[in-house]
Parts: structure tokens; sequence; C-alpha cells
């Protein structure tokens, strides 16, 4: 579909086509068979469709070209935007056409939408409808492409309300559903109906993004910042992971010099074992564990209790036999009763 023809060179918009002309016109072009699509230049032919109790026509392919043009599936809804946008251009005042040029067969992406020139000053505002899925990327270059012209400013209606932020320096404005009403800022949320809309884009009253040099210096700012708090990230980690490596290697080195110590102690028991008397406890560095600790504390205490009883009866077996045996096993002795006196 196309919302203009060629006739026999000559541009023929939609907008010259109303319900008194029509039969005549499509007469004519089926004679001449010289009705041709702007940019394939296959045949077309008139066609007409009711939105909203009135008729609109268009241009569209006959069956058998449809398939080769990449023109052909242009959307009813891109249509009825784009004429929308040259009717409320007209009227007020500006010259406005759709599909503007002829150069498009080859690089249709230099081809705008809407064109609308103010006839007093000659300024250009060209309006971009992107109905379907564009990459932020995407936008920018196409924006460039546009505004190399002087005098031009170029605006983009979207319904992806979250790529004006991803842009940058690109101008795109939210449609809302419905395609009723467009936002005048960047960040959707004040919104004016279409004839609006087109008025204050005219008169440049929408609010602007920053400029493609202040974007590409403001990317260049978050660039470094970014470096430079990742370097900053990197440092402190290696900081950071020297700190632990140096606290593992303290106490690798505490482990194995506390092993030496209670090593050297082992040894030094060992060659002078007289030197622990009885009733002594072993040191803790000589108990391997806390089981063997414990065994040898309970011997050393039960040997110190016989010890005190050979001292109490006076027997001296335990200190000569290492136990208690004999009399000394039955008890106390008895008193002598032969003490030197008269019975």
């Amino acid at each position: 579909m196309s919302l203009h023809a060629y006739w026999d060179g000559e541009r023929i918009d939609r907008a010259q086509i109303s319900r008194h002309n029509v039969d005549q016109v499509r007469s004519k072009a089926e004679e001449s068979r010289t009705l041709v699509h702007p940019f394939c230049e296959h045949r077309v032919f008139i066609r007409s469709k009711s939105v909203g109790g009135r008729l609109r026509y268009h241009f569209a392919h006959f069956a058998k070209e449809k398939a080769t043009c990449r023109w052909a599936g242009e959307s009813e809804s891109h249509l009825a935007l784009k004429d929308t946008l040259v009717f409320e251009s007209r009227r007020l005042g500006w010259d406005a056409e759709a599909e503007a040029g002829k150069s498009g067969r080859d690089r249709p992406d230099h081809i705008p939408d809407v064109l609308a020139v103010n006839p007093n000053t000659g300024q250009r505002v060209v309006f971009e409808v992107q109905v379907s899925s564009q990459g932020a990327e995407e936008y920018r270059r196409r924006q460039d492409l546009r505004t190399v012209v002087p005098n031009t400013r170029s605006l983009w209606l979207t319904r992806n309300a979250d790529v004006a932020v991803e842009a940058g320096y690109v101008p795109i404005y939210h449609l809302e559903r419905g395609d009723e009403k467009v936002a005048t800022d960047l960040i959707a949320t004040r919104y004016v109906l279409m004839a609006d809309w087109v008025d204050a884009a005219l008169r440049n009253r929408l609010d602007r993004p920053r400029t493609k040099h202040a974007w590409e210096l403001w990317i260049a700012e978050e660039e470094a910042r970014a470096a430079a708090e990742a370097a900053q990230h990197e440092a402190l980690m290696a900081k950071l992971a020297a700190a632990e490596a140096a606290r593992k290697a303290k106490k690798e080195a505490d482990a194995e010099a506390r092993r030496q110590r209670i090593a050297a102690r082992n040894s030094a028991s060992a060659a002078d074992p007289a030197r622990w008397g009885w009733g002594q406890l072993p040191p803790p560095a000589v108990a391997h564990n806390f089981r063997t600790y414990l065994d040898a504390s309970y011997s050393q205490a039960t040997r110190a209790r016989a010890v005190a009883e050979d001292l109490r009866y006076g027997d001296g077996e335990v200190a000569q036999h290492g136990g208690r045996g004999g009399a000394a096993a039955h008890g106390p002795r008895e008193a002598p009763t032969d003490l030197g006196a008269d019975t």
C-alpha cells in the first residue's frame, strides 16, 4: 500500500481522490496503465476503505507484483498515521507530503514518512512513524541521515515508551494506545491529542533531548566513570585478597611454631622424666589428646593417695613395691599392749 503514486510521471496523492472523481481516475488509470508505485514502479490501483464512516483511499499492488515489492507490507495503521500528520500539517499552513521524494528504490531509509515545509521560512520538519520494533542504534543511524540536511528537524513517533531514553539524542515521542494521543516529553508523562502535538512540533515547542555532541560527551564521561569504578573495585578486591593471603600465612606460621614448641617440650620431658615429681600433672603439651591427659591425671592422683597412706602408717610398701600389701592391706596395725608398766 501507498499514500501516493505516480501517473505519467506526475505525483498523485490520495488526498486528491474523493468519491466525486474516484471512478473517473480509476477509468483513466486503467486505460493508460501508467499509475505506478512511487518506489518499485509496479502498477497499482485505487482501493477504498471505510474508516469511521468515511471513505479513505490508498494505492495497492496487484496480486502478481505484491510479492516482489518491499514496500507492499506497510500496515494500515502506519498509513493512517502518516495521513493524519499530512492533514494536520497542511491545516496549519505547511506544505506536507507523505513519502516525499522518489529516490528510495535503493535507499528506502532516506525517504521520510512525512515532510512538512514552512512556505515562508523554508524550515523543514520530518516526521517518522515507527510502529514496528527498532533498536536504539538503528534510531541513531537513521536520525543522522536526516539531520545532515540543513534547516531540518526530525521527529519520531513510536509505540515503545522506553526506547527514547536508550536512543540518546534522538527525539522520540510515545504514541498512546489507539494512536489518538502523543507524549510531548521524552519520558512519556504528558500527552496531548495528535492535532495539538503536530502544532507543538511545527512550532518547536516539544521537549527536546540533548544534542548529539552533548550526548557523546555524556557517554564518554559515563564510560570513564564506569572504568574508574571498575578499577577501584579491582584494586579493593586485590587488597582484600592480599590481606586474606597474609592472614592465612600467619595462621599457618603460628600453627607450625606451636607444633614445634610441643615437639620440643615432649622431647625434653622424655629426656628428663625425673623432673616430674609425684603428685605433679604433666604439662598439657605432653598430653597428645584430652583422653591421655585425663588418664595421666587419674593415675597420678591414685598414686598420691597411696603415698599419703604409706606415710600415715609407715610400712613403706608403697614406696618399695609400688602398692600396698601384707599388713598394710589389712588395715592399720594394733597398738602394742606391753608398754613396760606393772600389771
